[in-house]
């Protein structure tokens, strides 16, 4: 049986190869965007083939971009993001310097990047740009300035209007122009670490007439992005106009009126859709396409949109739900929504200058204490009647207030601002809707936090619960959210529980359930054919707290709701970094073992018990059979606990689950790697019921044989040659087929893919050969339009003879 066990984990691991991406799919549901970082320091000259752009950003990493294209042409990461700064040393025609501030130098090649030498010295050489000139000053607000030519002359130049300060400019004189003028190109960096680089030819006009022409601009501050949203594109007008038609309360005439009226605009848009779809496949074959499968998708309106859009510029769900806008929240001060299908910007919104990243030492855990700029949609797009909203909270420069700014997801625009005075101490998305469909937000003051505010003010809502940390002493509180007759809301504490704590315990991250997340099956059939329920309780919270000083990671499930501590248990000799996933009823908890020298993943999973007399999957027990678990019965069913830890063979960045719109699919783990890869994990791999010894009761629940060491196969890397380097977090979104799951992976590189850990099994695969079955089934209608005639022709013959 034993045997048997290894070879069915070893076809697992063979099965993952006929998953990986052949070479005519890339690109074709996948893109990568590489970045270097907010500049800390730049230099422009020409280098022997091109004029050049060399910066080092804040995260360390030195690159060079070809100022001509706006390419990266080489990059480097010189330590970690939050080591010594780096800064330039020197550069020359053959190699770019940096030296750090412990006295380390690199050197490397300026045209391809390899690393010639590295050694530790002292002193330094100055850095030289013969070829830059200057600007005497510049207006931040409009755009103004003015430099000096080498000859002594002054002129002016007038940059693009921009509500983005201006952090740097540099000239440099590259050629002359056709009528035998100078010519210049001006280099731009403002404090949203976007780069812009302009073009012009000075002359003797006025300073406001100077012609500039914008080449491009590298918008680098999405290399540190704080929050991400996967927001779903509104309705086509097709879709709105049949919700309307069912949503409304008419009488029969005037439905039928509608139903009439929306028939002829249905088939007045199919009209104009084809003939431009016809135009533009004819268009296709005149410039030389001929293949197939292009024409064919042309033609029917399989092929992607550009930029995800309508030709007439408008923005709309497609009839799969696969095109969305990745709405982005960055620490420099910028949103961002970008293109799922090929990842175009659409828009961006600068928060303002006195922008600050939002932080609370009382309440932020983690690496949220360093700042963050938290996104939260109020509304989304389903409800087509009003627009879709969302919220984006931050703090004030030089300021104890906090700003929470409202804006809509798709198209970016503003609707409005509200400062919040002496700053907050919480916020949070309200879980019931009002009657627009509107989330309100609850926020905290830090003035009085037990009192509870809502923006915009709404009517009494139901009432609720939170769920609140003391981080220094480890004390966890629970409050209900209780109105007055006045209408104001209060916050009245129902449990505290102390966790046990030392001084030099810090809590590390408090993570709870997705509340989109949906569980299919609430329930394992075992090979004795009883059911195993799972523990699926949406108001369980993980507590995850670290004592460097005994190398001690402890782990503290407990309910929101009730207080009740579920479990509690912890992992030895354990060290940063920590990364949680939790889903279902299931954790996974990645740490450093200090003494075995490895990364370890734990896991935990959670059933209930139940009685032998219940093992009947027909039972009538009301608590197993509940379709909503209750955290306030009286009747607490106790807990089993499973838990396996095992061993992966490298570093991890971050950890996320995949997840699909009904939770049928089988779920995948989503590992990024120190080197760049992104690595899918099989949930059967990482279960806490995989037997040491099989039986064949186990083996008929197709269940693996257990081994500490986690199978890494390279066809398994989603991203597969394209590295994305120091990954912050990784978000994953439903779309709408079950088999699909979107993944969007942000960190100093960006990337998004598709993952079908299952499959694809409800579409049709890319190699279907629609010419061959088209082929079968017209020659099937005319062999049975054929042989109808020789059937009749052969009756009326015999009724003759």
């Amino acid at each position: 049986m034993l045997h048997f066990g290894n070879i069915f984990a070893a076809i697992l691991v063979l099965f993952g190869a006929s998953h990986a991406l052949y070479l005519d799919q890339i690109g074709k549901f996948d893109w990568s965007i590489r970045h270097l970082g907010c500049p800390r320091q730049t230099w422009i000259g020409h280098l022997q083939n091109f004029d050049a752009l060399v910066l080092i950003s804040k995260k360390n990493v030195l690159g060079i971009i070809n100022i001509d294209t706006a390419n990266i042409v080489w990059r480097q990461v010189i330590g970690a993001e939050d080591g010594p700064p780096i800064e330039l040393n020197s550069v020359d025609s053959s190699a770019v310097s940096v030296r750090s501030e412990n006295g380390w130098h690199w050197n490397f090649d300026i045209h391809t990047g390899i690393l010639r030498s590295q050694h530790n010295l002292t002193g330094s050489q100055n850095l030289s740009e013969k070829d830059i000139i200057f600007p005497r000053k510049f207006d931040h607000q409009s755009g103004h300035v003015e430099f000096e030519n080498k000859d002594g002359t002054r002129q002016n130049v007038q940059l693009l209007s921009s509500d983005v300060p201006i952090a740097e400019i540099k000239i440099m004189r590259t050629s002359e122009s056709t009528d035998h003028r100078p010519k210049y190109k001006l280099f731009v960096s403002r404090l949203d670490c976007s780069l812009e680089l302009f073009e012009f030819s000075p002359s003797d006009k006025p300073a406001n007439d100077e012609p500039l022409k914008h080449l491009w601009r590298r918008f680098e501050g999405l290399s540190e992005i704080s929050d991400v949203q996967m927001v779903d594109l509104p309705l086509s007008e097709a879709q709105a106009q049949i919700e309307t038609e069912f949503n409304t309360d008419e009488s029969v005439w005037l439905s039928f009126l509608l139903r009439i009226r929306s028939q002829i605009e249905q088939l007045h848009r199919f009209f104009f859709t084809t003939a431009n779809r016809f135009v533009q496949t004819l268009e296709m074959f005149v410039n030389g396409d001929f293949r197939f499968s292009a024409l064919f998708g042309q033609l029917f309106g399989l092929g992607p949109a550009p930029e995800g859009m309508l030709s007439d510029g408008r923005l709309e769900r497609d009839c799969f739900n696969m095109r969305k806008v990745i709405v982005v929240s960055t620490l420099p001060g910028t949103l961002f929504g970008i293109s799922n299908e090929n990842g175009h910007l659409l828009w961006s919104l600068y928060l303002g200058n006195d922008f600050a990243p939002y932080r609370n030492e009382r309440h932020s855990v983690g690496a949220a204490r360093e700042g963050k700029v938290p996104l939260l949609i109020q509304r989304g797009t389903a409800f087509y009647q009003w627009p879709s909203q969302a919220a984006a909270v931050f703090n004030a420069k030089d300021s104890v207030d906090s700003v929470v700014l409202f804006f809509n997801p798709i198209t970016g625009t503003q609707i409005e601002r509200v400062r919040i005075p002496g700053g907050l101490f919480r916020i949070e998305l309200w879980p019931f809707p009002n009657s627009e469909q509107l989330h309100p937000l609850l926020i905290l003051k830090n003035s009085d936090p037990t009192v509870v505010e809502f923006l915009p003010n709404s009517e009494p809502l139901k009432q609720t619960y939170l769920f609140n940390v003391g981080h220094e002493k480890g004390t966890l509180l629970g409050h209900k959210v209780e109105f007055s007759a006045d209408g104001n809301a209060r916050l009245s504490e129902q449990w505290m529980t102390q966790l046990p704590w030392s001084d030099s315990e810090s809590i590390y991250a408090i993570v709870g359930k997705s509340a989109n997340e949906k569980m299919h099956s609430r329930g394992k059939v075992l090979g004795n054919r009883s059911v195993l329920y799972k523990y699926n309780n949406p108001n369980l919270v993980a507590v995850l707290s670290a004592d460097p000083s005994l190398s001690l990671l402890r782990l503290h499930l407990v309910d929101s709701v009730s207080g009740q501590l579920v479990f509690s248990g912890h992992y030895a000799k354990a060290a940063p970094p920590f990364h949680v996933v939790h889903c279902e009823n299931w954790l996974l908890i990645s740490y450093w073992n200090d003494k075995a020298r490895r990364t370890e993943i734990g896991v935990v999973e959670l059933f209930e018990e139940v009685a032998p007399q219940q093992q009947n999957p027909l039972t009538t027990d009301d608590a197993l059979t509940a379709t909503a678990f209750d955290s306030l019965a009286t009747n607490i069913r106790p807990v089993q606990v499973v838990t396996k830890t095992y061993i992966f063979p490298q570093g991890i960045s971050a950890m996320a689950a995949t997840s699909t719109e009904q939770g049928l699919t089988s779920r995948a783990v989503l590992v990024a790697l120190p080197f760049g890869g992104v690595l899918e994990i099989s949930r059967r791999f990482l279960d806490a019921r995989r037997p040491i010894e099989m039986t064949a009761e186990l083996s008929e629940e197709m269940l693996i044989h257990y081994i500490p060491e986690l199978p890494f196969a390279t066809e398994d890397l989603i991203n597969y040659n394209q590295s994305t380097l120091n990954v912050r977090g990784i978000r994953t979104a439903p779309s709408g087929l079950e088999s699909t799951s979107l993944v969007f992976v942000y960190g100093l590189d960006l990337f998004y893919t598709r993952s079908t850990p299952s499959g694809t099994f409800d579409i049709l695969k890319d190699d279907f050969d629609y010419v061959f079955i088209a082929g079968v089934v017209i020659l099937l209608c005319v062999a049975s339009v054929v042989c109808k005639r020789i059937w009749r022709y052969q009756s009326i013959q015999q009724a003759w003879a």
